[in-house]
């Protein structure tokens, strides 16, 4: 017998009647996404960056987007800021599947909190973001300068005082796994629990200046830093920061230098790998006035290596160098004292936002020369003149002191220089301190008596 027919085709299935759905809609509209005009953002929008890589480096160009600026959301009772970022749009196509840096750089929050600047209020701060970024936030305290950082984790504070800036930064892992995204920086306006709050941590470490050519302006002095693991093209990336010298007092016997560092402020590749930390022969402040017996503190958390090389005057002789194992031992410098330290620590991974410092003491040294008794029934003595001082000449005192110009308010033509003793800061106790007692008869020329007049140190 002939085999069945074949069997027709199933017919295709009725048309649906809602028609296809649309493609999702992005979190990140590329309409909020405007490079910014050659003029800068308005007054009540804010300048986010977008950078491929490392923040800091000025070699690299960004992506400037402007914002809606920090400000009092009436709805939710929120100070907020926030943006996003979608690499799909025109705007940001160039920084598909990158890491990349997001930041604002320093807003003023005044025209967002009022002049009072949420001092002495409770506040809640916290940023969100996704799991593949990680968002820092600094606000700086109006006069003091101080800074305060805070992240993901939300903290329960007392504002110390006016706030003056806030700056944002965003790590972005890879923008092909993590785009399309928003970040939310927010201070919640609360009651306080039980009365109190604690008082709001400060930031451990500024993001020091870059150098490229080793030099620094004012005091500071530059340190090399080199990653030292292989990874790659990674191998042997290097920056250079300005950072504070070290100090040598010459009356408490004590030489303090102290170095702190940062992920957020340095290229991803050091928060993933071994770097070195250079200073090298560091002549500030009073290193060669240094010499004899010192008792040896290197202080540094777990797995941080730390060396300092003495340079001897002499140059007959090797330098000398000392590490950990000798911590905590009195060590001798070389004859004749060093003319300079070279400073260096290899830090591990995991040491994110910390310090280490090298502290020598040596028995205290005898106090400051004094300065000539004043005039009967007077406070005040009478500072010493640049040539009154051994090795001293016209208008410069020798280096024992500080050369001090008092300038006529109404004439500043009309100067008079005088020797004062220095001003000292502590980098162990993080304090400066310098005094200074005045008066014009019979310590300043006739010009200055009952006039107005400045003094300034200006080394």
């Amino acid at each position: 017998p002939s085999p069945p027919p074949p069997s027709p085709p199933p017919s295709p299935p009725p048309p649906s009647p809602r028609p296809p759905a649309p493609p999702p809609t992005p979190n990140c509209d590329c309409s909020k996404l405007v490079r910014a005009p050659a003029g800068g953002c308005g007054s009540a929008q804010a300048m986010v960056s977008f950078k491929a890589g490392d923040r800091y480096d000025t070699t690299i160009p960004s992506v400037d987007i402007c914002v809606p600026t920090f400000g009092f959301d009436p709805v939710t009772g929120i100070y907020k800021i926030a943006f996003c970022w979608n690499t799909d749009c025109e705007s940001l196509r160039d920084l598909q599947g990158k890491p990349i840096r997001a930041y604002i750089n320093n807003l003023d929050t005044t025209p967002g909190t009022g002049p009072d600047g949420l001092a002495g209020t409770n506040v809640v701060l916290t940023a969100l973001a996704p799991e593949c970024a990680r968002s820092t936030n600094i606000i700086t305290i109006k006069d003091t300068g101080a800074t305060y950082r805070f992240g993901a984790t939300e903290l329960l504070v007392t504002v110390p005082a006016p706030i003056a800036t806030l700056d944002v930064d965003v790590a972005i892992n890879n923008t092909a796994q993590c785009n399309d995204h928003w970040v939310v920086t927010a201070l919640v306006s609360v009651s306080a629990p039980l009365g109190t709050t604690p008082p709001i941590p400060p930031a451990s470490c500024p993001c020091w200046m870059r150098t490229t050519n080793g030099t620094c302006p004012g005091i500071k002095v530059p340190i090399l830093l080199e990653t030292i693991d292989d990874l790659g093209n990674n191998r042997g990336q290097s920056v250079m920061q300005c950072i504070d010298p070290a100090n040598f007092d010459i009356y408490t016997g004590r030489m303090a230098y102290s170095y702190c560092w940062r992920y957020d402020c340095l290229p991803p590749v050091f928060a993933t790998s071994r770097f070195k930390a250079t200073c090298s022969n560091l002549e500030r402040w009073n290193i060669a006035k240094m010499t004899g017996k010192f008792l040896l503190n290197m202080q540094h958390s777990e797995g941080i290596y730390m060396s300092v090389t003495g340079h001897p005057k002499d140059p007959t002789q090797q330098p000398v160098m000392w590490t950990i194992a000798d911590d905590q031992q009195w060590i001798d410098l070389p004859e004749g004292g060093v003319g300079n330290f070279t400073f260096e620590y290899i830090i591990p991974p995991g040491q994110d936002d910390l310090s280490a410092a090298v502290v020598m003491d040596t028995s205290p040294r005898p106090p400051p020369p004094p300065v000539p008794p004043g005039p009967p029934g007077s406070s005040c003595s009478c500072p010493l003149t640049p040539e009154e001082t051994v090795g001293g000449e016209p208008g410069v005192c020798n280096g024992t002191y500080a050369t001090m110009t008092v300038r006529l308010e109404s004439d500043p033509t009309v100067t008079y220089k005088q020797c004062v003793s220095w001003p000292n800061y502590d980098l162990i106790m993080q304090e400066m301190a310098w005094s200074h007692c005045w008066r014009y008869d019979p310590c300043l020329p006739k010009a200055f008596y009952g006039q107005a007049y400045r003094v300034s140190i200006n080394e």
